[in-house]
């Protein structure tokens, strides 16, 4: 996707292309995968960023689940690779 002319008008679309855009990533093995925070990890995180705690429980639903959604988790997966891989 690199222009307004490849991008899905549905948000469901373009949601399934940046997933799969994600999925198709190297994996980059010199760094560990991510793993979905526990209860207290994710309130410790929240509080970091200072999320109101009427929105916590929102934005906590709105993490991807490996087990629910595994598409959503493995493009995650690839996005923390890249994101935490080394240059070159």
């Amino acid at each position: 996707m690199t222009g307004p002319a490849q991008r899905p008008a549905d948000p469901e679309a373009a949601a399934g292309q940046w997933l799969a855009t994600l999925g198709e990533q190297p994996a980059a093995t010199t760094v560990a995968d991510p793993t979905p925070p526990t209860g207290a990890e994710l309130a410790e995180r929240m509080g970091l960023l200072a999320v109101p705690a009427q929105d916590r429980e929102p934005v906590a639903a709105g993490l991807p689940d490996p087990a629910a959604d595994p598409a959503r988790w493995e493009a995650l997966v690839r996005c923390h690779q890249q994101l935490y891989a080394e240059p070159g």
